[in-house]
């Protein structure tokens, strides 16, 4: 039986024109699977923080963009004016945009009327969530001085002239394409005499809507830092009696921590 000898045959050699056509469709293919591979992930939450120095002085105004979109979340602005007393009254206030609200509190004035007052949260305190109150849609002072028929001034609420850690945090409830978000606003108040000066040195919104954010924190992968840092500043400010303490050695140690221990933030009204 013979075995008929066959040659290999050589593979039919494609047309340029369809090898490019190829190269097109796998080209395309591709770049529609790596479109699909991104369309996939999953949105996470993200803290924007936005680093600012904007002074507000004497009958001085800042419109708050919290995430920049050009239009205004809150209104920050002072003013001052007489009193039937021949005093005078100057109040920093906060002034939310529609559908928006500042964290806040009543207070119970002279007249006995409850008079919104702006929070002054502090460092680590969640905004947002069912736990946070918010204000009544008017604008609410933050802080207030006062002289009455020349006596001397007297300020209120708990924004001006702190010791040590000299900012707090205005929380805000705000709207995004009709969804509810959470951010902040870090001030510096001092008062002296009926002045009122205002320093906004940062903000930060959650991208995410309805989900709650930590004053101070200013990404994701920050682990209250800011807490972390007012307990360092706090250390490295020993008072005299401190330094007495610690100089009697293991026995005065545990009076200086107690002293100098970083309290724990209470929840506000």
């Amino acid at each position: 039986m013979k075995i008929s000898k066959r040659r290999p045959q050589k593979p039919a050699e494609l047309g340029e024109s369809v090898r490019h056509r190829l190269d097109t469709y796998a080209l395309v293919a591709s770049a529609a699977g790596v479109s699909l591979l991104v369309l996939a992930q999953p949105s996470e939450a993200r803290i924007v923080y936005t680093r600012a120095h904007h002074v507000i002085g004497h009958l001085g105004s800042y419109q708050l963009d919290l995430n920049n979109d050009g239009t205004p979340d809150v209104r920050i602005f002072e003013t001052n004016h007489a009193t039937s007393e021949s005093g005078q009254l100057t109040r920093l206030i906060a002034a939310a945009g529609a559908s928006n609200l500042v964290k806040g509190y009543p207070l119970w004035n002279s007249i006995g009327s409850r008079v919104p007052f702006a929070s002054a949260v502090r460092p680590g305190q969640k905004i947002g969530g069912s736990q946070t109150r918010f204000g009544y849609g008017t604008a609410q002072p933050m802080a207030s001085a006062a002289t009455v028929a020349g006596g001397p001034a007297y300020s209120l609420a708990a924004w001006g002239n702190l010791p040590l850690i000299p900012y707090r945090y205005l929380g805000v409830k705000f709207q995004i394409h009709g969804k509810t978000h959470y951010g902040w606003a870090r001030m510096i108040v001092k008062v002296s005499g009926v002045e009122i000066t205002a320093t906004l040195t940062g903000y930060a919104y959650e991208t995410v809507p309805n989900k709650t954010i930590v004053a101070g924190k200013k990404s994701d992968s920050e682990n209250n830092a800011e807490i972390l840092k007012e307990l360092a500043l706090r250390n490295t400010n020993v008072e005299p009696a401190g330094l007495g303490r610690l100089a009697q050695g293991a026995t005065g140690l545990p009076a200086w921590r107690r002293r100098n221990e970083l309290p724990i933030p209470m929840p506000q009204k």
